[in-house]
């Protein structure tokens, strides 16, 4: 299906519509990591729709495609606010809450967004790669971001933020914590520190591949299979 974008106030969203003749199986909200809207996520935003969801991505406040401010935890989790709104608007059907498939940073973004709601708005939550410790790659991340031209407005507090202290004001929601064995992935996490994570959720599973789609694109037909069978799930 072909992408549409619409361009709101304060950024661009991009929509991606179910391919499935009987109607959507229902809406994810997509989100890349600090560094902006990456290499994988039309692809995956395909095979999800091809499977039968209505796809939304986007980028944060601070990254290409926003129209101003500065990228952070606690701004990203007010984007988020503003594009599950926006989702809502659109939906056709308001009985379905969108579900989140986050990646790397924007996990932690996500738990944030999740601890200061007073209700959810949300479904299921599926975190790839989740930053247990953001500090740890703090060096290398933020030539990174200096690199790719995101205005940063990340300070101690968010290269302190704690994973598993944020798990621990999660609402009663189905988390899925999928992971890859390889280095990237193990950067961000231990198997370990996962566990830790998942202790503190009581409706938290954890999935680990052999490779991640990072920068291996021929990956994603195993994750969007295993991510429509997850979210399928009653």
């Amino acid at each position: 299906m072909k992408t549409v974008t619409f361009q709101t106030t304060s950024r661009s969203i991009y929509y991606k519509q179910s391919a499935r003749t009987e109607g959507s199986l229902g809406q994810v909200i997509m989100m890349g990591n600090a560094y902006g809207v990456m290499p994988y996520q039309e692809p995956l935003a395909e095979a999800l729709s091809g499977s039968g969801f209505d796809i939304y991505w986007f980028p944060f406040n601070g990254q290409a495609g926003s129209v101003s401010g500065e990228f952070s935890i606690r701004s990203g989790a007010q984007d988020l606010a503003e594009v599950i709104e926006f989702v809502q608007d659109h939906r056709d059907d308001s009985e379905k809450l969108p579900h989140i498939l986050a990646h790397c940073a924007s996990g932690l973004i996500t738990m944030e967004y999740l601890k200061n709601i007073p209700k959810s708005l949300v479904n299921k939550v599926i975190i790839y790669g989740l930053l247990a410790q953001p500090g740890r790659l703090r060096s290398r991340a933020e030539k990174k971001l200096e690199q790719l031209g995101v205005r940063s407005g990340l300070h101690e507090w968010d290269w302190n933020y704690s994973a598993e202290e944020a798990a621990t004001k999660q609402p009663s929601l189905s988390f899925l914590l999928c992971h890859a064995d390889d280095v990237l992935n193990r950067r961000r996490a231990s198997r370990n520190e996962l566990e830790q994570i998942q202790a503190q959720m009581p409706n938290s599973t954890i999935k680990v591949f052999h490779k991640g789609y990072d920068r291996s694109l021929d990956a994603i037909p195993a994750y969007a299979s295993f991510y429509t069978s997850w979210l399928m799930e009653r």
